[in-house]
Order: C-alpha cells, then sequence, then structure tokens
C-alpha cells in the first residue's frame, strides 16, 4: 500500500473518530458531571463561593451528586498562632436550602384578622386597617377564617392605611406568562418551570390575577433560581413528622394542624424532610478531603450542599467540586434511562 493511500486512510480516520470521541465526551460528561465552586480571597469578583460568618458557606449544584472533593489553603486568623496539631475538620449537610433555616424556639406565627363593614373586607393590624379589594386576594387568607363585622365606632377609631391589603405571603400568582411568589408583601418571579418543580411549588395552587391585583405587590429584582432557598411565606411539612413550618423572617416557626387550617390552608406545603444527611470527615497533609455521600438523599429531599469548616483558621483559597463517580452502579443507572 503506497504512503498516500496510508496517509489518506488515517486522515479519514481522524476524521470519523473525532466525532465519536466528542459523542462519547459528551455522554460521559452528562453521566458522571462534575461542578467546581471556587473561593479566593485576593480575588472576590471572581469566587462563586461565598463564605458567611464561622466559615460557613452553602452550594446548591444543578444534580445529585455522592463525591465531593475540597481543597484549602488557609492559615490561623491570628498570625502568632501556630499551626494547630489538631486535625481540620470539615462537615457537610445535604437537604433542601429551607430546611437549614433555624427552628425559631416558642416561636409566634403571624395571624390576622379580617373584619367587614358596609360590605367591604379589611386586613386588621394592631395599628391600621388594610382595604381588602378583590375576591382573589381575601381567600388567599385562608377558606376558615371567621370573619366578623365592625362597628362604626370601632371602623372610625382604626385609621385606614394609604397601601392596600395584598396576598398572603406564600401565594403562587400568575400574571401574564410569568409566575410568582408573594414573600414579605412583594412578588418574586419564577425563573423557569424547571425552577418551579425543583421547588417543590404546587400548580393547582397558582391563582391568575389581574393588572390592578399585580400592581399592589412591588417586583423583588432577583427570581427564584435552582440555587435559591424557599422565601418567607413557605410553608413545610416534614414527610416524617408530619409537622408543619412557616419561614417567617429566615427561621422556621413550627405550625399546629389548627393554625394551619385556619390561616394557611390556601398554600400548598412544599413536602420535605427536615432530617437531613450529614457527614464529617478532616482534611489530609495536603489540606484536601473527599466526603463520600453514601447515602444520597432522594431528589425530592434538595440538593443543597452546607459546608462548616473551623472558624479559627482563615481561608485563602477555597475549590470545591461535586462529581458522580465512574462506577458499575452509575452505568446501570444510566441503562435503566434509555430503557
Amino acid at each position: 500500500m503506497s504512503t498516500p493511500v496510508k496517509n489518506r486512510k488515517l486522515i479519514l480516520g481522524f476524521i470519523y473518530l473525532f466525532p465519536a470521541l466528542v459523542a462519547l465526551f459528551i455522554i460521559l460528561n452528562k453521566t458522571f458531571p462534575s461542578q467546581t465552586y471556587s473561593f479566593e480571597s485576593k480575588n472576590l469578583d471572581q469566587s462563586n463561593i461565598i463564605l458567611a460568618k464561622n466559615n460557613v458557606f452553602a452550594l446548591a449544584p444543578l444534580h445529585d451528586f455522592k463525591k465531593i472533593k475540597l481543597a484549602i489553603k488557609f492559615k490561623p486568623k491570628d498570625e502568632t498562632d501556630q499551626p494547630t496539631a489538631q486535625p481540620i475538620k470539615v462537615t457537610v449537610k445535604k437537604g433542601f436550602p429551607a430546611t437549614f433555616y433555624p427552628l425559631k424556639e416558642n416561636g409566634v406565627p403571624p395571624v390576622f384578622e379580617i373584619k367587614k363593614y358596609t360590605n367591604r373586607f379589611y386586613l386588621i393590624t394592631e395599628s391600621e386597617k388594610k382595604l381588602i379589594p378583590t375576591v382573589s386576594i381575601l381567600k388567599s387568607y385562608g377558606e376558615n377564617i371567621k370573619i366578623e363585622s365592625m362597628s362604626k365606632k370601632e371602623f372610625d377609631n382604626l385609621p385606614l392605611s394609604q397601601e392596600l391589603a395584598g396576598f398572603l405571603d406564600g401565594t403562587l400568582i400568575k400574571y401574564q406568562e410569568s409566575i410568582f411568589v408573594i414573600s414579605l408583601g412583594e412578588k418574586i418571579a419564577i425563573f423557569s418551570p424547571r425552577v418551579f418543580d425543583t421547588l417543590k411549588y404546587n400548580w393547582d395552587k397558582v391563582i391568575p390575577i389581574k393588572k390592578s391585583e399585580a400592581r399592589i405587590h412591588h417586583n423583588l429584582p432577583d427570581p427564584l433560581r435552582l440555587s435559591s432557598a424557599h422565601p418567607d411565606g413557605t410553608i413545610l411539612k416534614d414527610i416524617s413528622s408530619e409537622k408543619y413550618f412557616l419561614i417567617d423572617k429566615g427561621e422556621r416557626i413550627e405550625l399546629s394542624q389548627k393554625i394551619y387550617e385556619k390561616y394557611y390552608s390556601t398554600i400548598a406545603p412544599v413536602q420535605t424532610s427536615i432530617n437531613y444527611e450529614e457527614k464529617t470527615t478532616t482534611l489530609d497533609k495536603d489540606n484536601t478531603c473527599i466526603l463520600e455521600l453514601n447515602k444520597s438523599l432522594k431528589a425530592k429531599e434538595g440538593n443543597a450542599y452546607y459546608f462548616t469548616l473551623p472558624d479559627e483558621i482563615q481561608i485563602t483559597n477555597l475549590k470545591v467540586t461535586f462529581s458522580r463517580s465512574f462506577s458499575w452502579e452509575n452505568i446501570k443507572n444510566l441503562a435503566r434511562k434509555f430503557r
């Protein structure tokens, strides 16, 4: 065989092989994906990890991972301190973002009173009354709430707010082609149907509203995304204990069945698990560690990861890599998807 013919076959072979390799790479990347997050103290603008107080940070990758690698560079917070001889511990918790909100002990849920005067309905607070302008808004405050009539004296003694009463926090509304959730009296856009499903909201509870109703609530600039925690006003229901919780000012308040049915029955609770998986390990001599989440939580229980590192160290660089291991089990799971 002449050299030109051999060269032509090699070139043709490469031309055919290259797309096959690209296709294989794409399949492997989809089957065993990895996502990397990093923090650099000298280049915070390029960091996609935000360290909170006490060296705590949270990440919410798009997939359900079982293997996490951390690589850390740090120094003692006090320059005079010697490096600690104790092992540096790393703890990760996995679950829904909202389940990590602290439980407010003896927390009292905000309750409300609806009263009627001359065929109009008002939301009553300690200092004023707000007119409830539409039937849709009135219904958002619960179908079982007791509505009493006001006397003229009671009505006149309570100042009338210049603001109209809007939908109850936690209400899902649809205006034009966008869906929002009401939180702290403002409306937050839900980025996409995938975000809606990931946060486990209920499509049957979405209320179509009018333009005049939409105008009552200001738009918050940042929409809910896949990595968002549930906002204030969300009702959680723990699937193991059957208990209800309200997210209020970044804390969880336990609700009795009676309070839920009376005041929040129009809001479908997000089914979740308050019990989360937790794993602790220590850094090796290279200041790295690998966390294996053997008991991976189901997708319905969330994909948020909360990391805690020792407070006595000052982190200068941090790299977190999520990956799915190349294993026979994962290959079998892939095969099931194509059946």
